[in-house]
C-alpha cells in the first residue's frame, strides 16, 4: 500500500468541488437550478480553498502565460473600443482556465500524499461504473431525456454521463485521461485492462466521432509508451526503430497525403465561401478562411466568433478554442494559449511519448472544443499531467522540494514513499 502523510487529509472540502463537476453539476443544470455559467462560478468559489494554501499559489506561476493573455485582452479592449463586457466575459474565460488548471495540480499533489494509487484506482473504476450506466441510459432513451429537461439540449450532446450538461467531449476526455494514467502509473494488469476497457465503451456509446477517434490513438501511444517503460535493456533500438517506423511511414505516404491536404484546404475555402448558405457553416470553414483572405494578425476582438451575451455568431461553424482564439486575437491569441499549454506539458513529462499522449489529447479536444471554460477538462488535463509527474513509472519524481523514493507495495504495485 502506499504510504501517505498522516497529517494531510482528502476531506469534504476538497470533495466538493469534485462532487459538483463531476457528480451532480448536470442533474443540477437538468432540472433548472443552475446554468452553465452559474455551475462554473459555483466550482470556482468551491475551488477558492485551494489558493489558501501556498502550494496553490506556487502552481498558479505556471500560468504566467495566461496571465499574459488577460493584459493582452486588457489592450486589445481600447484597441477595438468594443463592449466592456466582451473583454469581462474573455477575462472570465482565462480565470476559469487559471483556476482549474492550478487546483487540478494541487489536488494531484494531495491525491498523492493522502490517497495513493491503489485508492485512486479503486475510485477511478467506480467512477466508470456509474458513468458506463448514465451514459448507457441516455443513450437508450435519448429523447424521454431531452423531453424532460429544464434546459436546452441537442440531441447529438445528450449523452454526457454525470457530467454538466453537454459535456460529452469532457467525459471522453477525462476517460482518456484515465486510461493513460492507468498505463503510465503503477497499476496492476487487471485495473489497467478495466479501466481501459470501460473507458472505451464510455466514449464509444457518445456521439462524437473525434472523441473516439482520440481514444483509440490514446490507447496506440500509451501501449507504446507501456512496452517502452518495461524494457530493460535496447531501448535505444526501440527508439531508433520507432523513429525509422515514422520516416518510413511519412515517406510512403506523402504523396497520397499531401493531395488530400490541398483538397481538404480548396474544399475547407469553397465552404467558407459559402459559409451563410446553411444555418450551420463547415466545421472547417475558419481554415478556408485562412486561406480565403489570408492570415488575421490581429484578430477582431473579443467574442468576434461567438458572443454568448447576445448568442451571436460570425458564422456558426462551431465550438472550437482554435477559432475563437484565432478570429477574436489573431496569432497572439493563438501563441499565448499553445504556447503556454505545450510548454507546460513539455515540464511535466519525461519523454517525446509522454508528450505526444498529453498533446494528442489538448489538441484534438480544443480544436473541436471550447476549453477555456471546461472545468472538467481542465482539471481533468492538468490532474493526470501532475499524477504522473509525481508518480509516473521511469524515475522517483520530486513533490515540493523532498523526493519519494519507489518502494513495492501490494499486488505488485509500486508506489510511492512518502519521506518524513
Amino acid at each position: 500500500m502506499a504510504r501517505t502523510d498522516p497529517n494531510e487529509k482528502f476531506g469534504f472540502l476538497w470533495s466538493l468541488p469534485i462532487i459538483l463537476i463531476f457528480a451532480v453539476g448536470g442533474l443540477l443544470q437538468y432540472v433548472g437550478l443552475l446554468s452553465q455559467t452559474q455551475s462554473n462560478w459555483l466550482a470556482l468559489i468551491l475551488f477558492g480553498h485551494v489558493f489558501f494554501r501556498m502550494s496553490g499559489w506556487r502552481q498558479v506561476r505556471r500560468e504566467i502565460l495566461l496571465l499574459v493573455f488577460i493584459l493582452y485582452i486588457t489592450f486589445d479592449y481600447f484597441r477595438h473600443n468594443a463592449p466592456a463586457a466582451n473583454t469581462f466575459t474573455y477575462v472570465y474565460y482565462i480565470i476559469c482556465t487559471i483556476i482549474a488548471a492550478a487546483s487540478g495540480r494541487v489536488y494531484a499533489e494531495r491525491i498523492a500524499s493522502t490517497i495513493g494509487v491503489e485508492r485512486f484506482f479503486k475510485f477511478t473504476k467506480w467512477f466508470l461504473v456509474a458513468e458506463l450506466i448514465t451514459v448507457s441510459f441516455q443513450r437508450l432513451f435519448t429523447e424521454q431525456f431531452i423531453s424532460l429537461s429544464k434546459a436546452p439540449i441537442g440531441y447529438v450532446d445528450a449523452i454526457f454521463g454525470t457530467l454538466f450538461l453537454q459535456s460529452d467531449a469532457a467525459l471522453a476526455a477525462s476517460c482518456e485521461f484515465l486510461t493513460i494514467l492507468s498505463l503510465l502509473l503503477y497499476c496492476n494488469a487487471r485495473d489497467r485492462m478495466f479501466i481501459s476497457g470501460i473507458s472505451l465503451l464510455i466514449v464509444f456509446l457518445l456521439n462524437s466521432d473525434t472523441s473516439k477517434a482520440s481514444i483509440l490513438f490514446v490507447v496506440i501511444l500509451s501501449a507504446i509508451y507501456s512496452l517502452h517503460a518495461s524494457l530493460r535493456v535496447g531501448r535505444v533500438a526501440f527508439n531508433a526503430l520507432l523513429v525509422l517506423t515514422v520516416i518510413s511511414f511519412t515517406l510512403i505516404a506523402f504523396n497520397s497525403f499531401s493531395g488530400v491536404v490541398t483538397d481538404f484546404f480548396t474544399q475547407a475555402r469553397g465552404d467558407y465561401y459559402h459559409r451563410d448558405s446553411w444555418m450551420y457553416a463547415s466545421r472547417f470553414s475558419p481554415l478556408g478562411q485562412m486561406f480565403a483572405d489570408g492570415v488575421d494578425f490581429l484578430g477582431g476582438g473579443a467574442l468576434t466568433y461567438y458572443n454568448p451575451i447576445t448568442k451571436e455568431w460570425l458564422y456558426n461553424a462551431g465550438f472550437s478554442t482554435f477559432y475563437s482564439l484565432y478570429i477574436d486575437f489573431g496569432i497572439p491569441g493563438l501563441a499565448l494559449y499553445y504556447i503556454y499549454q505545450i510548454v507546460l506539458v513539455l515540464r511535466l513529462t519525461r519523454n517525446y511519448l509522454e508528450s505526444t499522449i498529453f498533446l494528442c489529447v489538448l489538441l484534438l479536444f480544443s480544436f473541436f472544443n471550447f476549453a477555456l471554460t471546461d472545468l472538467a477538462f481542465t482539471f481533468s488535463f492538468n490532474l493526470a499531467l501532475y499524477l504522473n509527474y509525481l508518480l509516473g513509472r521511469s524515475i522517483p519524481r520530486v513533490y515540493g522540494k523532498e523526493a519519494f523514493p519507489l518502494s513495492t507495495g501490494s499486488e505488485g504495485l509500486i508506489a510511492p514513499r512518502a519521506t518524513k
